[in-house]
């Protein structure tokens, strides 16, 4: 790994807010997305998962606090079906290497995990192979730069959407 740089940076601005407030600032205009890159880990059954984010062909960050769902990394995932979480298919679902996890805790909003992914049981495939990663920047975003945060946060406003990718 090089650095953390700017997917790390997202990653943890996302999740300053989301433990402060635990709410949209202001109004929710999350929308679906469909972002190869980022996927969601979680135990196989649960009911909710984490983001991570793809920053190398088998490398991903994530949240620290969310170490108890590094189990199964999924990517490509559908809609939720009346709010329960959908499993993605079989060539998507990668297993956590959990000699490789890293987990920095510094309190809360400077707590993450760096790990990496195993081949996919089907394909032979890292995750980054397939889906592509994020190059790893360093440097902070300027004051008054549009950033994007893409994650899986539960949305109790529309069922497909309750922790899908948005």
């Amino acid at each position: 790994m090089k650095g953390l740089g700017l997917s790390l940076i997202l990653l943890l601005i996302g999740q300053v807010f989301a433990m402060e407030e635990k709410t949209i600032c202001g109004q929710d205009d999350r929308t679906p997305s469909f972002n190869q890159k980022i996927g969601r880990v979680r135990k196989a059954g649960a009911s909710s998962g984490c983001t991570v984010t793809l920053i190398g062909k088998s490398c991903v960050i994530s949240a620290g606090h969310c170490k108890s769902t590094f189990q199964i990394a999924e990517f490509n995932t559908p809609p939720s079906r009346r709010g329960q979480i959908q499993s993605s298919a079989a060539k998507d679902i990668y297993r956590v290497d959990k000699r490789s996890i890293v987990l920095v805790d510094r309190g809360q909003g400077n707590d993450y995990a760096v790990f990496r992914l195993k081949k996919n049981s089907q394909t032979g495939f890292y995750p980054g192979e397939v889906q592509g990663n994020y190059e790893v920047g360093f440097y902070l975003p300027q004051k008054g730069e549009m950033v994007r945060i893409t994650g899986y946060g539960a949305d109790r406003s529309d069922p497909t959407r309750n922790f899908a990718q948005q």
